[in-house]
């Protein structure tokens, strides 16, 4: 062939191809050459220039000579023709392209042809990233568009305990713990239909019944038309990071002995009720408790029978209150118990605190069983009205203790006020 039938060969070549003279000049380069890499003759006008256009890192330049070298001498003692090679080649707008190389030599004229495996190569790259991604220690499931799981990763079996086979055909729903209500569901489906997207921690249930914490993501997948065509889920057992969560929160709130809420717990709960009798104008009460004779007791038989008896006072204080009320433990023998929800009516609330109070007297009167055996203990008691959040929770505290200490100098087991007109009141009315 001459060069001019080599041109017109490569012209209607569908592949990208080039034609060089054997001094190294490009004679042509085809029209499938321009529009893959978008190089023109004028920007490769020789075989020479071509190696700083096609592979500007220097680096990778010089170990593409230096193969280049290799496979060339090695075509000439063999006599094999020049082996197809994969390169990196830059493209005009900075492109990389995964190209595979072919030269041949026809004569004194050299053709190199470029055949494209950038889509190929990218497409398997992403397959490959996939598949290391759904084989991952997080929970993967694959639903149709009607929420239908077609698909399911080893992980989801390991944390869920249910194989693909049980898993595929069924819905997400097999996995409900029932914690999270109907409008929970319908909440997290509506802003995944809005945005595609959803995150958020809830429970579900495994094969075997028990019960785990779970921190999930639901990503749509759309299809050109704007549809739902899959939704992939996300998850991991979140489970003991919740566990852990639950042990600092009791840790911080409450007592670790008697598992009452302490100071700092009373103290939120008491602040929201302030803010709630000024909305509602109900008045509540501070019981501050303090156990007659104690020290004496933890002397005589020990901190550990000390300690049962405490115990046993924080059963007893709890089972005399309703669940809106509080009973806490400030601390060594003293317990507050809060009241909400009293009446509007001052005189009707202190008579009702009043009541409160006379059934804890009497509770923590009855005899305590300590270590095999019978123990009787007494309560002094002060209590404090409040209404609105004209007093803070620590003046509040103080009014209940100053109260206590009045019960305890008018001979202890009794039940004193803060204000002297509502003690008058609980005088005037026995």
């Amino acid at each position: 062939m001459n060069k001019n039938e080599i041109i017109d060969f490569l012209s209607q070549l569908p592949l990208p191809a080039a034609h060089f003279n054997p001094s190294g000049e490009v004679v042509y380069l085809n029209n499938a050459f321009t529009k893959l890499l978008g190089y023109t003759k004028a920007d490769i006008p020789t075989v020479e220039a071509h190696w700083s256009v096609f592979f500007p890192d220097v680096a990778y330049r010089e170990k593409v000579q230096k193969d280049w070298v290799t496979m060339l001498e090695k075509s000439a003692k063999s006599g094999v023709p020049i082996q197809p090679m994969f390169l990196d080649i830059v493209a005009k707008n900075g492109e990389v392209k995964k190209l595979e190389v072919h030269s041949l030599q026809m004569g004194t004229l050299a053709i190199t042809m470029w055949i494209d495996f950038t889509e190929k190569m990218k497409a398997e790259e992403e397959r490959r990233i996939a598949a290391i991604a759904f084989d991952s220690e997080a929970g993967i499931l694959i639903t149709d568009s009607d929420g239908v799981i077609i698909r399911v990763n080893k992980a989801f079996t390991r944390l869920t305990g249910y194989s693909s086979e049980d898993a595929l055909g069924q819905t997400p729903a097999m996995l409900k713990s029932g914690r999270q209500d109907k409008a929970f569901y319908q909440r997290m489906w509506s802003l995944l239909l809005e945005k595609g997207f959803w995150h958020g921690e809830l429970w579900n249930k495994r094969k075997n019944g028990s019960i785990y914490a779970e921190l999930l993501t639901i990503t749509a997948v759309v299809s050109p038309d704007g549809r739902a065509k899959n939704y992939v889920a996300t998850f991991s057992d979140i489970s003991q990071s919740k566990a852990a969560e639950a042990e600092i929160h009791r840790l911080a709130y409450y007592d670790a002995l008697t598992q009452l809420p302490n100071r700092r717990l009373l103290q939120e709960r008491l602040g929201q009720a302030l803010i709630s009798t000024n909305r509602s104008e109900l008045y509540g009460a501070l019981l501050f408790i303090d156990l007659d004779k104690f020290k004496m007791l933890n002397d005589t038989r020990g901190h550990d029978v000390g300690d049962m008896l405490l115990q046993q006072v924080a059963e007893r204080l709890v089972s005399c209150i309703r669940e809106s009320d509080t009973a806490a433990r400030l601390g060594g023998d003293e317990f507050v118990v809060m009241l909400q929800g009293l009446n509007a009516n001052q005189i009707e609330a202190v008579a009702q605190a009043e009541v409160a109070g006379e059934k804890i007297l009497a509770t923590l009167n009855q005899p305590y069983l300590l270590a095999g055996y019978e123990h009787h203990s007494t309560p002094s008691i002060g209590v404090t009205l409040f209404s609105g959040n004209l007093s803070s929770s620590e003046e509040l505290l103080k009014q209940a203790d100053i109260a206590m200490y009045q019960s305890k100098t008018d001979g202890r087991n009794t039940l004193r006020f803060f204000d002297p007109e509502m003690q008058t009141i609980v005088t005037k009315n026995p």
